[in-house]
């Protein structure tokens, strides 16, 4: 038993393990190749939220739920079996008296579900509130404007928002869950009636009243375990059905298969370009003309919000244009092998990534097809 039940431990953990990396690796290789405009969706962004909170783990208690499932159903048949010999009677009031609580929770686990749902909106928002706190590099803006209680007073008025709503659904499921305690009493008092009833009558020995009374006990702990596990396994599917929808979006930005010939810098030309940012009806470009010749020096000059960044996010092909063309060396941007086309180019934006590995590295990042001879 002991070599079984560390061969099984064994097993379980593997299991987890394997689930843990690949789930993480899916959800990393898939977010990173979004498209930038699925990030101006709030309905999007809601999704990632949801998968981003439960990627790890989501798929893991859908597993331990299953195996508790077939061990649960193997003990409460073999418990029904046991009652079943001895009296109908018994087995319809063991089951009768648990199935309250069981509708309970899974009505209790949707509404719960649906009250994650309800705030998505407000929790990200606490989360993005939250992280200005909790980062160092945020510290000499907030010291500096004195703006840390305004952020601490909203973080926890929308924690409180999101607590009392809870609370007052808990209240409800307590004053039921009492109801149902009741109900499972007065079951159990009129269970021991019967089965002392069969004792004093000669039909089972003071031994098999004790083990019948065992076997209720037990069903009704093996069903009440059950119906968790089968909320818990729904309110689980729900999330894994989010992470299928995930992996399942689809990029509007596709690769070309035309390769950038390398003979030198590109002409560049952006033709009566129209651009509008996803689910805004606000144009930032229109009907806008560019023309750049190789290896010409250009500043793009203007005030805030004229679309200087948004015409190197065009030029980069982060968005696709809503009208006109972008063309290198006549070639229109969306035809280009965006491998080819991202090897020839260098970008810094204002927002940078700061890698935290060594100088060496961070060099290579550069040109990773080259980083082993840095």
């Amino acid at each position: 038993d002991g070599l079984a039940g560390n061969a099984g431990n064994y097993l379980r953990w593997n299991i987890k393990r394997e689930l843990q990396i690949e789930t993480r690796l899916d959800f990393l290789k898939k977010f990173s190749s979004l498209d930038m405009a699925l990030f101006d969706d709030p309905e999007k962004q809601n999704l990632f939220n949801k998968v981003q909170d439960r990627s790890q783990g989501m798929f893991i208690g859908f597993y331990q739920n299953i195996v508790e499932l077939f061990r649960l159903s193997f003990g409460i048949a073999l418990n029904l079996s046991v009652l079943f010999i001895l009296s109908p009677y018994i087995l319809v009031i063991a089951v009768a008296v648990i199935i309250p609580d069981a509708i309970l929770s899974l009505v209790y686990s949707r509404k719960y579900r649906s009250l994650f749902e309800k705030f998505s909106e407000l929790r990200r928002d606490n989360n993005d509130t939250s992280r200005y706190l909790g980062n160092e590099a945020s510290l000499k803006e907030l010291r500096i404007f004195r703006v840390t209680n305004f952020l601490l007073d909203r973080v926890r008025r929308q924690r409180l928002l999101a607590f009392n709503s809870h609370k007052k659904e808990f209240k409800k499921e307590s004053r039921w869950y009492i109801l149902t305690a009741i109900l499972e009493g007065v079951g159990h008092g009129g269970i021991l009636v019967l089965l002392v009833t069969f004792a004093l009558a000669g039909s089972i020995t003071v031994g098999l009243l004790m083990f019948y009374y065992s076997a209720v006990r037990r069903i009704q702990d093996y069903l009440a375990s059950f119906f968790w596990r089968l909320s818990t396994l729904y309110d689980d599917s729900m999330y894994a059905k989010d992470f299928f929808d995930f992996l399942a979006l689809e990029s509007t930005v596709v690769s070309g298969k035309t390769r950038l010939k390398k003979s030198g810098p590109p002409l560049i030309e952006f033709k009566s370009v129209d651009f509008k940012y996803p689910g805004t009806n606000k144009s930032v470009l229109k009907d806008f003309d560019l023309k750049i010749e190789p290896g010409e020096p250009v500043a793009i000059v203007g005030e805030n919000g004229a679309g200087k960044t948004t015409v190197i996010k065009l030029l980069m092909r982060l968005y696709d244009t809503t009208g006109g063309s972008v063309d290198i060396n006549g070639h229109g941007l969306k035809e280009l092998d965006l491998d080819s086309w991202y090897s020839a180019v260098g970008t810094l934006f204002q927002d940078y990534n700061f890698y935290h590995f060594d100088v060496k590295t961070n060099i290579g990042i550069g040109d990773v097809s080259r980083i082993g001879n840095v």
